[in-house]
């Protein structure tokens, strides 16, 4: 699940750092500041409390920019925010049908579709932990036929969730997450996801991250993800057994390098 695998942090104060923003945390980034990624949002903030981001690989796939805003920051660390995005996923997912892996079958349609979403985020933090949670809601608007043979869920790790929207119409994502800075330099982070669309993926990450300098980082992890098809609402049936993975990739490693300004 690639949108999981989104935001980590720089050095510099704790407090102040991109640690604290970015996607599934309610703190934004800070007026004129921006960071960007491998796997964490291209994010702009537009003022104190207002930023707007777009998904960093994954925008390939799924085209998609966010618009995030504060609402509420208590001195005790307790925040709250909401956010809507956009996306157009239709023509990089039509690309995959001709791709070298080719995970989503020449015959199927993959109909021209918007994909709305909206998003509240909660969490607490202090100088070195911050606990996030975002509900996350997105929306499938068809704009042409979805064909004599609809998409289908794939059954391809970090896929399934990207395509939802297209498939079902609608997907459902609570994820939490969990940030460590024992110093300015490092940052540990933890996360977990659940997606429901029709049956729920399963997905998570854990990554390190060391600051080099103060607009410079580079960190190693590992992402992990349970899909529905192997362990999800077929298999929840003894009486319908599920069919192996496409591809059983369940787990993978992750290097990423940020910059901020």
């Amino acid at each position: 699940m690639i949108a999981l695998l989104a935001s980590l942090a720089f050095a510099g104060d704790p407090a102040n750092s991109p640690l604290f923003s970015g996607t599934n945390t309610p703190w934004t980034i800070g007026e004129k500041n921006g960071a960007f990624g491998l796997f964490r949002p291209v994010t702009i903030g537009i003022d104190d409390r207002t930023e707007i981001s777009a998904n960093g690989l994954a925008f390939f796939l799924a085209p998609t920019v966010e618009f995030k805003r504060e609402l509420w920051d208590h001195d005790s660390g307790f925040s709250l925010a909401a956010g809507g995005e956009l996306g157009v996923p239709t023509f990089a997912f039509k690309m995959l049908q001709t791709g070298f892996l080719q995970p989503i079958g020449a015959d199927q349609t993959v109909a021209w579709t918007l994909v709305p979403g909206a998003s509240v985020y909660g969490g607490w933090r202090n100088d070195q932990v911050a606990v996030s949670m975002r509900i996350h809601f997105r929306g499938g608007i068809p704009l042409t036929s979805r064909g004599d043979k609809p998409l289908e869920f794939q059954d391809v790790p970090w896929l399934d969730p990207l395509l939802a929207p297209l498939v079902t119409g609608w997907s459902l994502a609570p994820t939490i997450r969990l940030d460590w800075t024992p110093n300015a330099g490092w940052v540990i982070t933890g996360q977990g996801r659940i997606e429901f669309s029709g049956g729920p993926d399963l997905g998570g990450k854990i990554f390190v991250l060391r600051a080099i300098g103060n607009h410079v980082a580079v960190g190693l992890g590992v992402a992990m993800a349970w899909e529905k098809f192997r362990y999800g609402f077929h298999d929840w049936d003894d009486r319908t057994p599920a069919p192996p993975p496409v591809v059983p990739l369940d787990m993978m490693p992750l290097l990423d390098v940020q910059g901020r300004w």
